[in-house]
């Protein structure tokens, strides 16, 4: 936790009349602060005991006096996903990606990619948040749109019989099932980002999607040589991280510092070298929320995708309301009186 939030969650816990008193965006970050700390203890083997329970109180009655209206959340700072913090530094080749400004753009050639039956995306990425940012997929080809809608007619027509198959062989059904095309691949130069955005707990007691971007993570399948070690990679790639200061601060909306080679990004769990393990799950030609899997990676039963208009809220809100730990801390809000 940032130490000058630690302060004012500090001071929070004791005087809810100063909490109540901040900005908007601060009381969102000290909600964040409080609700990842309540999610954790919620998570814990002994979250049954007293201690826990009495902590998890306190962080409750934090998240509730913190609490924005959904007014108040639409009106929060906007996060600039075209410029970054720190982009005048000098970089290694295998990292060197520009952030593009065109993004969300209407008209641009990048489309927002979902889950068909989901409405939800990058699976593994949101249970690592468990939930407290929603994860939102952008695809660019490098020849416009109509190759990617081609891509993505091919690669529905792969995931629904990779789908029926692998039903069949979960339920051990001795049935004819239809060959599995191959996989399509991305181009050359093909791009995907995966933004991630903050969700807030409302005044009704709900998550609610921010514009905030929490973090953004950028892939450009071209291949590169790391100008360090020589080696020949199959994509560039970079990360950006939200920067709390500047969103506190009102000179500046882009809230976005690029991350350093080796710093660890994007969830709570730990990859201490940070971009250069993106190759474990997306080095084979495409993204492995699509194409592949891995031990411990969370797939849906079909991965067909569907393109969506920019910028579509993905439906994490509703999922993260059907988690165990969501249900302990509902139940504390109501007692509240919010929530209700």
């Amino acid at each position: 936790m940032d130490p000058s939030l630690q302060t004012l969650l500090d001071a929070a816990l004791q005087d809810a009349d100063f909490l109540r008193a901040q900005r908007p965006v601060v009381r969102l970050l000290m909600q964040d602060a409080a609700w990842h700390a309540f999610d954790s203890l919620a998570s814990e083997r002994d979250y049954h005991e007293p201690a826990n329970r009495a902590l998890r109180m306190r962080l409750a009655r934090v998240i509730a006096v913190a609490a924005l209206t959904e007014e108040e959340i639409k009106h929060l700072p906007a996060t600039n996903t075209g410029a970054a913090i720190g982009n005048d530094k000098k970089r290694n080749t295998e990292f060197d990606v520009d952030l593009p400004t065109d993004l969300l753009e209407k008209g641009s050639d990048w489309l927002q990619l979902t889950y068909k039956n989901l409405d939800r995306i990058a699976l593994t990425h949101e249970m690592s948040r468990r939930g407290r940012s929603e994860f939102l997929l952008f695809v660019r080809f490098p020849d416009g749109r109509k190759p990617l809608e081609d891509y993505l007619r091919s690669h529905n027509e792969y995931a629904v019989a990779e789908g029926r198959r692998r039903d069949a062989i979960l339920n051990f059904m001795a049935v004819r099932v239809d060959p599995v095309p191959p996989i399509p691949k991305f181009p050359a130069h093909a791009q995907a980002v995966l933004l991630e955005r903050m969700l807030a707990i409302s005044d009704r007691g709900v998550p609610v999607a921010t514009p905030i971007s929490r973090s953004l993570a950028m892939i450009d399948f071209q291949s590169a040589v790391n100008s360090e070690s020589g080696r020949l990679h199959n994509f560039r790639a970079a990360a950006f991280r939200l920067s709390p200061d500047t969103l506190l601060g009102k000179e500046t909306n882009v809230h976005l510092r690029r991350l350093k080679e080796r710093e660890p990004f994007t969830g709570e769990t730990h990859f201490p070298l940070g971009l250069q393990q993106c190759s474990t799950c997306h080095g084979g030609g495409g993204l492995l929320s699509l194409t592949g899997g891995v031990a411990g990676m969370i797939l849906p039963p079909n991965r067909a995708v569907d393109s969506l208009p920019k910028v579509t809220a993905s439906d994490t809100q509703k999922w993260k309301l059907q988690r165990p730990e969501f249900g302990l801390l509902r139940g504390l809000l109501e007692g509240l009186d919010l929530a209700k």
